[in-house]
């Protein structure tokens, strides 16, 4: 029988083989991320297509005889091919050999994830015995068995592993998944002990809650501690925001990511990812854990990274910006106010993220502070990383303490516009109050619990020179603020006077 000659190179941390004169793009690509495995020698075998006459004996020649294991990664070859060939080269070699049953996928940072249908993942071959399952990933999390395979989740819905977690989401439309799938699978990470439990795709029906309640109680105990929750697509909501709604519907603590990961495992990006599935801005407040039926609007906040900009942090969170202003870190985004805290505190914490816009909120308790805090705000903005900048929106405090915990009414923020004359105002900042629904009674932190804390800009929201102030509405005003409906702006005369006095107010600041 003829042998197949074998290029050989080591490559990063792999040893590839290649039945031809040079590396595939694959397997080379392969090789270059591949992290190191600590119990196995890696080797990348490229053979292009076609199988050469005596390549495996070739193969078997190229690789010395020793205790240590081999983890085989093969290119150009069908699974069931690759699985005959791990065992025969375990016993040709007296060593272990893990080899892929299933399609190699490359994940974000090298991570080999092993997919198909059913029964796949990596498989440890041992000379003279029977093969043993091996995990789904490469490297290996701790949560990887959590969620080894594809799994229904109700009439509608499955559960579909990803190399960075699992994906539950609506199982009707092939054609709108496919394109979020290849997305998810390449670019978030496999962290060590996150599992990224993504939730809802773009473009598809609303997931319902059930359907995360039935993959969560499969769950086994230590997959629902890595567990963490991302809000990727529609999901059937009663207003709550997401995370709360899960721990009161599971009635267990539950943890969600306050964006997507991307990037390297030890410390990924998040990006948030409004619905229709574009990228958004990377919050500040990374994770944060709702308990069941707590009774506060205020999640505890379990990490954070703030903006290179804060570097002096004066109390969790908070940090120092000036001698007469801080910048704390907040689910929303960014608040500019006092080195004191106000008594409206937990709900300026409370504002649930806005995916498509980063809120900057200016502090307005003392109305004489605000010219100063909303000029610190410019600066601060001016001083963000692109995608933050690009995506800032400036809110009143009043505005956003009136909806706290309230879920994005984006729409209502682009009902009417009215031009107001403000000086130095910069044109990629728009001064927004958010809209202010009623105002939930008796939100106030617990006793001895202190409370912690893209996309395109929305459709019609433009930044004139001079700037604009966009108004919305309260269900019922209140005598302490004096706010117009938004769809009356433009063609009601009553409306524009019960504006004006507000208006008028904020212009002379």
């Amino acid at each position: 029988m003829p042998v197949a000659p074998l290029g050989r190179h080591t490559v990063g941390h792999a040893l590839v083989l290649h039945a031809r004169e040079k590396i595939g793009a694959e397997a080379l690509s392969i090789a270059m991320a591949v992290p190191a495995d600590e119990d196995n020698d890696i080797v990348v075998l490229d053979l292009h297509d076609e199988l050469p006459m005596g390549l495996w004996e070739a193969v078997g020649r190229e690789l010395p005889r020793r205790r240590r294991g081999l983890r085989l990664v093969v290119c150009g070859a069908a699974p069931d091919t690759v699985a005959l060939a791990g065992q025969w080269l375990s016993d040709r070699l007296g060593r272990p050999v893990t080899a892929p049953h299933g399609h190699v996928l490359r994940g974000s940072a090298g991570t080999l994830f092993v997919h198909a249908e059913q029964d796949s993942g990596w498989v440890r071959h041992h000379p003279g015995r029977g093969p043993g399952w091996a995990g789904k990933r490469y490297p290996r999390p701790a949560w990887d068995a959590s969620v080894a395979g594809l799994r229904p989740t109700g009439a509608n819905a499955v559960a579909e592993p990803l190399p960075g977690g699992v994906w539950i989401r609506d199982s009707r439309d092939d054609a709108a998944v496919a394109a979020h799938w290849q997305w998810l699978t390449s670019a978030v990470p496999c962290q060590p002990e996150a599992m990224t439990v993504v939730l809802g795709c773009p473009g598809t029906p609303e997931l319902p809650l059930d359907d995360v309640a039935r993959f969560w109680h499969g769950l086994p105990e230590d997959g629902r501690h890595h567990a963490r929750f991302v809000h990727y697509g529609p999901v059937r909501l009663a207003g709550a925001p997401l995370g709360q709604a899960l721990a009161d519907l599971l009635d267990a603590p539950v943890v969600c990511f306050t964006g997507i990961p991307t990037g390297k495992p030890a410390r990924p990006q998040l990006l948030t990812v409004p619905f229709d599935g574009r990228h958004g801005w990377a919050p500040y407040t990374r994770e944060l854990s709702y308990l069941p039926r707590s009774g506060t609007t205020v999640p505890l906040v379990v990490s954070h990274q703030p903006p290179a900009v804060l570097t002096e942090e004066v109390e969790p969170r908070v940090y120092r910006y000036t001698d007469d202003a801080v910048v704390e870190l907040v689910q929303s985004g960014l608040w500019i106010r006092p080195p004191r805290a106000p008594r409206h505190a937990a709900r300026i914490r409370a504002r649930v993220a806005d995916p498509a816009g980063h809120a900057v909120v200016v502090d307005d308790a003392d109305p004489a502070l605000v010219p100063r805090l909303r000029e610190l705000a410019h600066d601060l903005v001016d001083r963000l990383e692109p995608a933050a900048r690009d995506r800032s929106v400036l809110h009143l405090a009043s505005a956003v303490a009136g909806s706290a915990g309230r879920l994005p009414a984006a729409a209502a923020l682009v009902e009417a516009t009215v031009e107001i004359p403000v000086v130095a105002a910069r044109p990629s900042v728009v001064f927004t109050p958010l809209p202010a629904p009623e105002p939930l009674p008796g939100v106030e932190p617990l006793p001895g619990v202190e409370p912690l804390p893209g996309v395109e800009p929305l459709p019609g929201v433009k930044a004139p020179d001079p700037l604009r102030l966009v108004v919305a509405a309260l269900d019922a005003p209140t005598a302490a603020q004096e706010v117009i409906k938004p769809r009356r702006v433009a063609s009601d005369a009553a409306s524009r006077r019960l504006a004006t006095p507000i208006l008028r107010r904020i212009a002379e600041t």
